[in-house]
């Protein structure tokens, strides 16, 4: 019958809980390792860098999930499935890199030669009347616009970013604004 059916998954599923349990500190610890450190690193040395924490893990007797990946422990595939029709790439690191910069209160910076990111962040911010500042152009050009967008919440994504910053920068990329 459904019901017995039911019982049975709701069984399960209660034991898959207890085992999450025993291994959530761990899966904690990897997931705000990846977080903070792994974002400018390829694919495979992502999944190096994992296996080594969870390895100084075990010695240390930190259970982790057997299966750990970031996704699986900080993703939601609604959320996901809505950064895919956006234009994230489905690819492994393309889904953690989005985990990455939706997860951490700093700014992400995304290097993007393909334009991928850029792309997805427009198509995300759309609605919330994103403004683009290209940072070429000179603060002249997009500071009145900035400390609009600023003042009223609007989502800012800078393009074009060198390798020094204007200095008038400083505050908002230091959140040190009210």
């Amino acid at each position: 019958s459904l019901l017995a059916d039911e019982g049975v998954r709701w069984k399960e599923r209660a034991e898959k809980l207890r085992e999450m349990e025993h291994e959530i500190l761990g899966n904690c610890f990897l997931s705000c390792s990846f977080i903070s450190y792994c974002g400018p690193f390829t694919g495979p040395y992502r999944e190096r860098l994992v296996l080594k924490w969870k390895n100084e893990g075990n010695e240390a007797q930190i259970a982790t999930s057997e299966d750990y990946t970031l996704v699986n422990n900080m993703g939601n595939p609604l959320e996901i499935k809505n950064w895919n029709i956006c234009g994230l790439p489905t690819d492994t690191v393309s889904i953690d890199n989005g985990v990455i910069s939706t997860s951490t209160p700093r700014w992400p910076l995304m290097i993007d030669p393909q334009g991928q990111a850029n792309k997805w962040a427009r198509n995300m911010e759309k609605k919330n009347n994103l403004l683009v500042v290209k940072l070429s152009s000179g603060p002249d050009s997009y500071f009145k616009q900035l400390e609009t967008a600023i003042q009223i919440g609007r989502p800012v994504l800078f393009e074009d970013i060198r390798e020094e910053l204007d200095s008038s920068l400083e505050t908002v990329l230091g959140k040190k604004f009210f």
